[in-house]
């Protein structure tokens, strides 16, 4: 999940009627003593980069230390996403990662999940200690529905928050049995909130670069309409405005005019998976069978907590089996680490339509953009355009093998 752009979603801070559009104020919930808090939105708009944002804000621990007064707190969280293994989208996988937060790694064995719910329940219903739970939970639509219904889910968040200890921050798609569920409890609509924060993201990508600079010199309202038309078409997908950006970004380097710049933009499907196979369509007829590959690898790669896909595994597993085999076992310098990172980032630029980037939050960590920008574009979609597009389900992967 990509950090938030700088100086965005600050609002959620804020008081809610300083805001055009009427929402339950995140700030007078945060100071009430329990209950559960709803974030819902469009696929794309930035649920997960909000949850983390207030995840790791010092402002949420410092206004729930507050409330708590001496007693310990404990805040728990858990980011569910569906094309991973089953832990990380069932509730078998919740109860174990909220215990193991609560308890610090203490546990010796792995309990059964029937142990693992008794003890989440335990944990929320003792009374014996005071102390104070804040539960964060991202993607309640990315659970597994075979797991556990949307209402099951819903409805057991909702009886845990009946007590008074403990409060929870849930994130989900408006889905209809998510909606009746939170009916009667505080929420935001994301998508109808960030407007000010997508004006920022495009005038910060676009405004200060030198090509937007020499097209204003002969049209000094052009780039302001450009922005503004990105602005008004992107609905509050922000992962819309993302991927847009860069294909226009693209358009400088090929030296487009603004007017060229306008009707790429008017083109542009304004449905996010329509945009995904529009782009998986343009990858060049000679690099499809790599960017098959690219994918693949990705989206059936584990990524447990610590470990992600590094430019250097994508660097191998171009290679061919005998190629990997024979590689020197050799302390990596910086100038090789500069160097590979410096061609996978071009590799994936040509190879895979801009919905694969290097993120320099891990050191030049290899991550797709959807886990980025906290939608996924590994599901159905990711499928059908593979094989629309001819790349092929199953090509030859012995770079899966090296890895």
């Amino acid at each position: 999940i990509k950090p938030a752009h700088e100086a965005t979603l600050e609002w959620v801070f804020e008081d809610a009627h300083k805001t055009h559009t009427p929402w339950d104020s995140f700030k007078h919930w945060l100071h009430n003593k329990a209950g559960l808090y709803w974030i819902t939105g469009k696929a794309g708009s930035g649920k997960s980069t909000l949850v983390k944002f207030l995840d790791k804000d010092h402002r949420l621990r410092a206004s729930l230390a507050r409330l708590a007064s001496n007693a310990p707190l404990i805040v728990a969280s858990y980011y569910s996403w569906n094309p991973g293994d089953i832990l990380q989208k069932s509730q078998e996988g919740l109860f174990r990662t909220f215990l193991l937060q609560v308890f610090k790694h203490q546990l010796d064995r792995v309990p059964t999940f029937h142990q693992l719910r008794r003890a989440f329940e335990k944990l929320v219903t003792q009374t014996e200690r005071s102390v104070k739970i804040l539960l964060v939970i991202d993607g309640l639509d990315e659970f597994e529905p075979t797991d556990a219904s949307y209402t099951e889910l819903a409805d057991m968040f909702i009886m845990v928050t009946q007590s008074p200890n403990i409060k929870a921050i849930l994130s989900s798609r408006a889905l209809s049995a998510f909606e009746a569920s939170s009916a009667d409890y505080p929420k935001l609509r994301l998508h109808q909130l960030i407007r000010s924060d997508i004006q920022k993201y495009v005038d910060d990508r676009l405004s200060g670069h030198d090509r937007i600079a020499e097209l204003s010199d002969g049209d000094a309202d052009g780039g302001r309409v450009l922005i503004s038309e990105i602005v008004s078409a992107s609905s509050g997908v922000f992962l819309w405005v993302r991927l847009v950006v860069g294909l226009l970004l693209e358009g400088f380097q090929k030296v487009d005019a603004l007017e060229d710049l306008r009707r790429k933009l008017k083109t542009m499907p304004r449905d996010l998976d329509d945009l995904f196979m529009r782009m998986l369509r343009q990858i060049p007829e000679e690099y499809k069978m790599q960017s098959s590959r690219i994918f693949q690898i990705r989206r059936f790669q584990p990524e447990p907590d610590g470990y992600v896909m590094t430019a250097f595994l994508l660097y191998y597993s171009e290679m061919s089996l005998k190629q990997s085999v024979k590689a020197s076992i050799t302390p990596i310098t910086r100038e090789e680490q500069a160097r590979v990172n410096k061609e996978i980032e071009g590799r994936l630029r040509s190879r895979c339509a801009g919905l694969f980037e290097l993120s320099t939050a891990h050191g030049g960590a290899f991550t797709g953009t959807s886990t980025i920008c906290g939608y996924n574009i590994f599901t159905k979609v990711l499928q059908t355009g593979l094989e629309e597009t001819h790349m092929g389900p199953n090509p030859d992967a012995h770079s899966t093998h090296v890895l």
